[in-house]
């Protein structure tokens, strides 16, 4: 798909770069300088014609071709910031990680060729960035100048990718194992210690990915981030930062309105967007499994009731009621005839994950005192989020192997 993409406004950029910076400080990172971005930039390109030459003619090829790259890395360098305007300060916060910035300009790119070809008008074109919140979503608000800025929280990816690789390991169990396997289990349980735990999955521990599951893995990973961003998107488009509401019907049950068209908006975009279709048809299903299986572990630690359904029309919709009013809508769209294989395969991949924190639950129970001497909520700020991750991992993993023994 070729694709652009569109000018933001340098205003909101600089608001942005006024949270991060805030953020970082408090951390104690430095920002990027322009030569501290161009050298990274430029190092990403050689690691990537390296990384093809090993690939294709082993390492003598490798070494060969390192040495006449030159004129390659600089035109590949150019062509990279004359599509993406990376070297643009009006463009993208100098506080974005390189990665984080290459990854979201792309996603961006596809999106808004995709809401060009519906004639979805975006009035104002958000600015889009990552905040070092730890969480797994992302929000839209407005800036104080008045423009729309998506803000992603930098847990997210991180999240995505353990819930990509969740839905293989899990579906190729559940069809060719007759059940989870440990090292799926673990999975559930890395993220479930980190993220309620430490309020962050930032450091959890992702599997190795064997090479026959590698492209699935990837193009999971990618539908998710497409359909969180393309939602963001929906909501701008639909005017929902506005002060009218985006419909007419009770005051009260706008809020889930917004969240149910949206996710409609995200689905449609993230199929025609998606690196594979079918992905792009798991992503939505697969992102809400995950802040399902969340909230339920999150319930379970404080010791509360978990609530797949919520209590008032007025309050935000779950994950459990968004899968249901996205399969509700699906049914009416000639999307259930094209791909209703892979919408039952993406349901039936939301109840294995549950099936997993069922699992983890009673374990998860169990370990809750002892998680909890790491809880930063309860003793502050850690210094070694390294060794915070590696002590709830491994307490929660001894008492989830210790009940699948004893069942």
């Amino acid at each position: 798909m070729a694709v652009t993409i569109a000018k933001r406004p340098p205003e909101a950029v600089k608001e942005l770069e006024a949270m991060q910076q805030q953020e970082r400080a408090g951390a104690g990172e430095p920002a990027l300088s322009t030569e501290d971005f161009e050298r990274l930039l430029r190092e990403e390109i050689e690691q990537e014609l390296i990384s093809n030459r090993l690939k294709k003619g082993g390492l003598q090829a490798a070494i060969k071709g390192a040495m006449s790259d030159q004129a390659l890395v600089e035109e590949k360098y150019r062509a990279r910031l004359n599509a993406w305007r990376f070297d643009d300060p009006s463009q993208w916060s100098r506080y974005e990680a390189l990665g984080s910035r290459s990854q979201i300009a792309e996603i961006c790119a596809r999106i808004e060729s995709v809401f060009a070809t519906h004639n979805w008008r975006l009035k104002e074109v958000p600015v889009v960035g990552t905040l070092t919140t730890g969480q797994v979503t992302a929000r839209t608000q407005r800036s104080l100048g008045g423009n729309p800025i998506v803000l992603i929280d930098n847990g997210f990816f991180r999240f995505s990718g353990i819930m990509s690789q969740l839905a293989v390991f899990s579906s190729y169990d559940a069809k060719f194992r007759g059940g989870l396997t440990e090292a799926t289990l673990q999975l559930v349980s890395d993220l479930v210690a980190t993220q309620i735990v430490l309020n962050t999955c930032l450091y959890a521990y992702l599997r190795s990915t064997p090479p026959d599951f590698q492209t699935n893995v990837v193009q999971l990973q990618d539908a998710i981030s497409l359909f969180v961003i393309s939602h963001e998107y929906a909501h701008i488009a639909a005017g929902d930062l506005d002060a009218h509401p985006l419909t007419h019907e009770p005051q009260d049950r706008t809020l889930r309105v917004k969240e149910f068209e949206a996710d409609k908006v995200g689905f449609t975009t993230v199929v025609e967007a998606a690196q594979d279709a079918r992905a792009g048809v798991f992503a939505p299903f697969l992102f809400f499994a995950g802040l399902d299986l969340l909230d339920r572990a999150l319930a379970a630690y404080k010791s509360q009731p978990a609530q797949p359904e919520s209590n008032s029309p007025a309050d935000y919709p779950t994950p459990y009621e968004r899968t249901r009013s996205l399969l509700t809508w699906l049914e009416t769209t000639s999307d259930a005839a094209r791909f209703g294989e892979q919408i039952r395969a993406a349901s039936a991949c939301y109840n294995i994950v549950l099936s997993a924190w069922d699992q983890i639950l009673l374990p998860f129970s169990a370990a809750r005192e002892q998680l909890s001497q790491f809880d930063p909520a309860l003793h502050g700020p850690s210094r070694y989020p390294e060794a915070d991750v590696f002590g709830v991992v491994t307490i929660l993993w001894q008492y989830v192997l210790a009940h699948l023994r004893q069942a």
